[in-house]
């Protein structure tokens, strides 16, 4: 098994990553570390860290490629016949991988997604509240949703692959989003997409809004592309790649993520516009309603829980939990129509332009 870790410019925590997968209790891991052309001391770093742990291996690009193409070239070099592709500013609970890589046993899965947690909740309102939002859409959410066979997305934060099957679709495609691409082509292949909720894996979150906005406007256009364009495939029944579980997985995110969001969007603002004496009583049911609805979703992630005592806490957020859904949805909101009107997902930073130019347009 083979731990391929991506880094540009994590000099400050490229080394506490390696350290927490040393401590893992499953054994032996190959580490395969690849820096994208960073312009700090990472290299640097990553050479001591080489030198430091025997199994470590250390790959650099000389000028950044972006994090798909840092991704396949860590494949390339892997030895294992399970890969591993982990952030490079995470920490793992001891036991993360080997909870990951034991839903491996069974040969219909393909691949198998980590619980990724916050690691900074106290720093402000807006990690506290993204903690509660983790924890419903990772640790309760992503649970459901796998025992459902409709898990859409392996975070790239912390996600295990068969090899075969990753070499078999052609591993990363170049350009954003490529976490959810990578999914939608096991899936087409008729592999089950697992989640280990056992399998811990704590990571930073942006601890101001414009750098939370960018992120979901982001996360939004990559939703977009893959399951309405790139992979809209699945949706017909004519077609060899579909399947049931496939048409639902996605038409599940398109509607709950995309269609609803939307549509809340444009309530609105006919409400203003016609009903407004009527729209003060309007929001304060809507934000009972789901006050309500949070409480018992919060009861039961915390029932499931591996750190209930953190959990907990977000108890005394839920009444701010309303509005920060209602802000971020218009960043999301944003993201869709970009992706949808433009395709801004091709103009992203995310990827160097000497990528974005050939990327595929879907």
């Amino acid at each position: 098994m083979t731990v391929v870790i991506p880094v540009l410019n994590e000099a400050d925590t490229v080394m506490r990553t390696v350290e927490s997968l040393q401590d893992q209790t499953y054994h032996p891991v190959e580490i395969v570390l690849v820096d994208d052309g960073s312009t700090d001391g990472t290299p640097e770093v990553c050479t001591q860290v080489q030198k430091r742990f025997p199994n470590v291996r250390f790959f650099r690009n000389v000028e950044r490629e972006g994090k798909s193409p840092t991704l396949n070239l860590g494949a390339r070099y892997a030895r294992g016949e399970v890969f591993v592709f982990v952030d490079s500013d995470t920490t793992f609970d001891r036991d993360a991988i080997a909870h990951m890589v034991g839903h491996l046993r069974d040969p219909q899965v393909g691949c198998v997604a980590g619980n990724v947690r916050v690691r900074n909740p106290r720093v402000n309102l807006l990690t506290e509240l993204q903690n509660l939002e983790y924890g419903f859409a990772i640790a309760v959410g992503r649970r459901i949703r796998a025992a459902m066979g409709t898990l859409p997305i392996v975070s790239g934060a912390f996600g295990a692959f068969r090899r075969e099957v990753f070499e078999a679709v052609g591993g990363y495609d170049p350009g954003p989003g490529n976490d959810s691409d990578l999914t939608a082509k096991f899936r087409k292949l008729g592999y089950r997409v697992s989640f280990a909720p056992e399998a811990i894996c704590m990571t930073n979150v942006p601890t101001r809004l414009g750098a939370l906005f960018r992120q979901r406007r982001r996360w939004a256009r990559n939703l977009a592309k893959n399951r309405l364009f790139k992979h809209g495939d699945v949706f017909s029944p004519f077609r060899a790649v579909w399947r049931p579980e496939n048409a639902v997985s996605s038409a599940d995110s398109v509607f709950f993520h995309v269609v609803l969001a939307m549509t809340s969007i444009v309530y609105l603002i006919d409400m203003i516009l016609h009903y407004p004496t009527i729209l003060p009583w309007v929001i304060l049911g809507n934000y009972v309603l789901y006050l309500l609805a949070e409480v018992f979703e919060a009861t039961v992630m915390i029932g499931f829980s591996e750190r209930p005592g953190v959990d907990a806490r977000g108890l005394a957020y839920l009444p701010l939990f309303n509005l920060y859904k209602r802000l971020l949805k218009f960043a999301r909101v944003s993201g869709y129509l970009e992706e949808i009107l433009s395709k801004g997902s091709y103009r992203d930073p995310f990827a160097p332009f000497k990528v974005r130019s050939r990327m595929d347009r879907w």
